[in-house]
């Protein structure tokens, strides 16, 4: 009898371990699946994200190329007379504006990345339509921004690159010009989200022959951030600001 009752036990006990282990076995084969489907969810979630990029990235690249070929002989000034930032890319072409009553193009170029919408970095510039003569142009680069690897340049080394860079860029334009004055100029760009200074020292003039305004601004590398002229100013600017993004956002 007590053999018996030690068999049935034993038995019992044979049941409740068979039956945790094909339990555990059975739970674990579950987790397994349902992990394997999140891992195929998220992978699916990922391929289609990368086919959007991939597809928005051609999009971008069509229509920098379109740019390219219809306006070809106005890049071919800018490129020759300008160095483009080689982080910036040609992003638009906006046509139907006026400077002064005559016909311009804005040129914008603007990273591939991040911060490359209104009011983010960008490189910009303004070219007369007929004549193709380049009015002006500005680099909002981060780069400016004031820091300890980045100074303000005194108004001697300020006057003696804005003397360098225009005897190159239009030979004898600097004889015609009045210094008034040169001081520190600020403008402000967004970076993810965050307001940020782009400094420089302004040299600006007054040109006689013309009656009208031009300025440089020089960053802390020596390079020129903003070039502007034929500014024709009377109790405030009259001329239009095309190559300021508040501008731009308040007109087009």
């Amino acid at each position: 009898m007590k053999n018996w009752k030690a068999t049935v036990s034993i038995v019992f006990l044979v049941v409740i371990v068979i039956s945790v282990f094909y339990g555990t076995q059975s739970k674990g084969i579950d987790q397994s699946k349902s992990k394997k489907k999140q891992s195929d969810r998220i992978e699916t979630k990922q391929s289609v994200e990368g086919e959007k990029e991939m597809l928005n990235k051609g999009k971008e690249l069509s229509v920098e190329q379109e740019l390219k070929s219809k306006y070809k002989d106005y890049l071919k000034v800018i490129e020759e007379k300008l160095s483009v930032p080689i982080e910036f890319v040609l992003k638009d072409v906006t046509e139907n504006l006026k400077q002064n009553e005559q016909d311009v193009l804005l040129v914008r170029y603007a990273s591939e990345g991040v911060n490359n919408e209104l009011f983010g970095e960008h490189f910009s510039v303004t070219i007369e339509k007929e004549s193709k003569e380049i009015l002006g142009f500005t680099n909002m680069s981060q780069k400016y921004v004031l820091s300890e690897t980045n100074q303000l340049l005194s108004k001697a080394e300020t006057a003696k690159i804005a003397k360098r860079f225009l005897d190159q860029f239009a030979p004898g334009y600097f004889e015609t010009l009045n210094n008034l004055w040169i001081d520190q100029h600020d403008e402000t760009i967004q970076l993810e989200g965050y307001e940020m200074k782009v400094s420089g020292m302004k040299y600006k003039c007054y040109r006689p022959i013309t009656d009208d305004y031009a300025w440089l601004i020089i960053g802390g590398d020596g390079e020129v951030i903003t070039f502007e002229r034929g500014i024709i100013w009377i109790e405030g600017r009259v001329t239009e600001k095309w190559l300021h993004d508040s501008y731009l956002n308040e007109m087009l």
